[in-house]
């Protein structure tokens, strides 16, 4: 038997007794949750490069495009829905638009 907490009867009680009040919230399948986090992760993914490209473009940074992804700007790989950076030359990884900018001004 699995137990709930029931915010009407501020008790923890077995599944089987719940009334399905309006209190109590929606059970969902480990599926459907898992849907939900992939969805909000992709939906922070398109922000990041929506976000990331408007700060490049507002501090006049030209930068070369190769797919939605994944853009080079001087000797840098960066791909902004992730934020990460490569350095072709010194072959170091970063993350973040505002630690790319501040290497770029290096």
């Amino acid at each position: 038997m699995s137990q709930i907490y029931c915010p009407t009867e501020h008790e923890t009680i077995d599944r089987e007794e719940c009334g399905d009040c309006e209190m109590c919230p929606e059970e969902k399948s480990d599926g459907e949750i898992w849907d939900e986090i992939h969805e909000e992760e992709r939906t922070k993914k398109e922000s990041n490069l929506k976000n990331s490209i408007a700060i490049l473009e507002s501090k006049g940074i030209k930068y070369q495009k190769f797919s939605d992804y994944h853009y080079r700007i001087k000797n840098f790989d960066f791909w902004p829905s992730t934020g990460k950076f490569y350095n072709k030359i010194s072959k170091k990884y970063g993350r973040g638009v505002f630690n790319l900018i501040y290497k770029l001004e290096r």
